[in-house]
């Protein structure tokens, strides 16, 4: 199973100048479509983590294309 990392950089609602990336991953079949997923496990997690705000977010599937040589 491959999966998709979505990076948001969210920042403390208490001190909007303290930011910092998270990471959260979940299965993905390969349609780069699928990023639009993402909104629901952002979603999740702000639910989650109500001290927090998210500022931007981007998929990375870096993981996929990574091959040993």
């Amino acid at each position: 199973m491959d999966f998709l990392i979505v990076i948001m950089t969210v920042c403390s609602v208490s001190n909007p100048a303290s930011c910092e990336d998270k990471r959260v991953q979940f299965a993905w079949n390969g349609n780069p479509v699928e990023c639009g997923r993402a909104q629901i496990s952002i979603a999740q997690w702000i639910a989650e983590h109500p001290a927090w705000t998210v500022r931007g977010w981007r998929c990375d599937d870096s993981d996929k294309r990574k091959q040993d040589i």
